[in-house]
């Protein structure tokens, strides 16, 4: 049965994972992933989010999926209860995730039981498609990138960062334009993230500092 926390910035949001834990966060490990961000000279974000998982007292591990095997991953992620993929570039992420074998291994570790995290560009990834991202994330990062076919582990769209004043506009035609296309969009502010048992989906929120 799988479990996905997707979020739109998951240092935010992530207290709310607990009902899918199979244990305490004291007593699992993590797998943290932040291959995305390797286009963007700031990569705060990613830290953030690093160090939430630490705060609420997972130990963590980082795996760049940039350059390695599948047979590789399948090893060094052996001992993770949950991996988490941060934020950054979609088009960048997917395009190592395709090389390095890793939307397999994912694929097989989350019906294994393995719990996902995605951040942002972590959580569209899960999707049947990650082009909702096109008018945001430059499709350059990953030239040779051939296949935008997301995992489809669900059957909607994300939208992340949805309160950010300066991508409304394109995010508002965005969400109009693939909804045309018989897809429903989920589109989330820094404060929501989607909570996946199995069949079950909830929006989960914190409420605005």
């Amino acid at each position: 049965m799988k479990k996905l926390f997707l979020s739109s910035f998951a240092c935010k949001t992530l207290d709310h994972i607990q009902p899918i834990l199979p244990k305490k966060p004291q007593d699992l490990v993590a797998a943290f992933v932040p291959t995305a961000a390797d286009p963007y000279n700031d990569k705060g974000f990613v830290a953030a989010d690093r160090i939430k998982l630490v705060e609420m007292g997972f130990t963590v591990f980082d795996l760049d999926i940039k350059d390695k095997t599948e047979n590789e991953l399948e090893k060094l992620l052996k001992p993770a209860d949950l991996v988490f993929v941060a934020g950054g570039n979609v088009y960048y992420l997917l395009h190592h995730a395709q090389k390095s074998g890793f939307m397999s291994v994912i694929e097989r570790l989350i019906k294994n039981g393995v719990i996902y995290v995605g951040s942002s560009a972590g959580a569209i990834l899960m999707c049947p498609t990650v082009n909702a991202a096109q008018l945001f994330d430059p499709i350059s990062a990953a030239p040779d990138l051939q296949n935008t076919d997301g995992l489809g582990l669900v059957n909607f769209l994300l939208v992340p960062h949805f309160e950010k004043s300066r991508y409304l506009e394109r995010m508002r035609r965005t969400v109009e334009e693939w909804s045309k296309k018989g897809y429903y969009v989920y589109p989330l502010t820094d404060q929501q993230a989607l909570l996946i048992d199995g069949d079950s989906c909830i929006l989960v929120e914190e409420p605005m500092s």
